[in-house]
């Protein structure tokens, strides 16, 4: 029904199950005749909080993981700017044939906008002051124990963020399945409960859900003057008993 939709939130869904799961444990046996208990129920609504916190903290693992990776990118795409400007007063300012060893081998010199090409032009650019030392600019960082320490941890970082993404994509999976099973029991109880307690009775608000409006009356159409007018159907019946009763009294 309209009045007791599931919300769509967790947050909100753990604080409809609450009372759910109290009014349960004092109704449940007699009421819904075995239908659920609070025992099960309670299962669900902790197994859906534990794998919520679970993935709640993977998914932090993985922002955190995410924000070292950048911050070495990014330090890493400043010592490939000046590895560049070396290479240049090394070998001419315009890229030749001789700048292919150095990792610029598409007749280009700028520091690639990919972060795995950056990565692969850093391990050659340090092979390359590896073997011309004579290259290195020791006050700039620029040497091959700068370029192998920046590769070693870039790519621990990139493993890292890697590893911490499966993992918050599994416990998202498992969260997904928990709150699935949740929800579907919650429904069940919003879908029984008005077969087996009346619309005005205050049990509902002890379940966590709001008292479904009463029906309205039957109407009933009467004309007077020209113009339709709808009543309930008892009070129309009334008024024209009435009228029939004085009717006959006249007679």
């Amino acid at each position: 029904m309209a009045a007791n939709t599931l919300p769509s939130g967790l947050g909100d869904l753990f604080s409809l199950a609450q009372p759910m799961e109290r009014a349960l444990a004092r109704y449940g046996m007699w009421l819904l005749k075995g239908f659920t208990t609070a025992e099960k129920f309670g299962g669900l609504l902790a197994a859906a909080r534990d794998t919520e916190r679970d993935f709640s903290l993977a998914r932090a693992e993985k922002a955190a993981a995410a924000k070292r990776f950048a911050a070495l990118d990014e330090e890493l795409t400043a010592w490939l700017g000046k590895a560049r400007l070396v290479v240049m007063l090394a070998l001419g300012s315009q890229w030749s044939e001789s700048w292919v060893a150095a990792g610029f081998s598409h007749r280009g010199t700028n520091v690639p906008k990919r972060v795995a090409l950056r990565m692969e032009l850093g391990r050659r650019l340090t092979d390359f002051f590896g073997a011309h030392p004579e290259y290195e600019v020791g006050f700039a960082g620029v040497t091959a124990k700068r370029g192998r320490s920046l590769a070693k941890a870039i790519v621990a970082a990139q493993a890292e963020m890697q590893m911490t993404k499966a993992a918050a994509t599994a416990k998202k999976r498992s969260r997904d399945a928990a709150e699935k099973k949740l929800r579907r029991a919650m429904s069940a109880i919003v879908g029984i409960l008005p077969c087996v307690i009346g619309k005005s009775d205050p049990r509902w608000l002890e379940f966590g859900l709001k008292q479904p409006r009463p029906d309205a009356p039957p109407m009933s159409a009467r004309y007077d003057g020209g113009v339709s007018i709808a009543t309930p159907l008892a009070v129309d019946f009334g008024a024209r008993s009435g009228t029939s009763g004085s009717n006959k009294a006249a007679a």
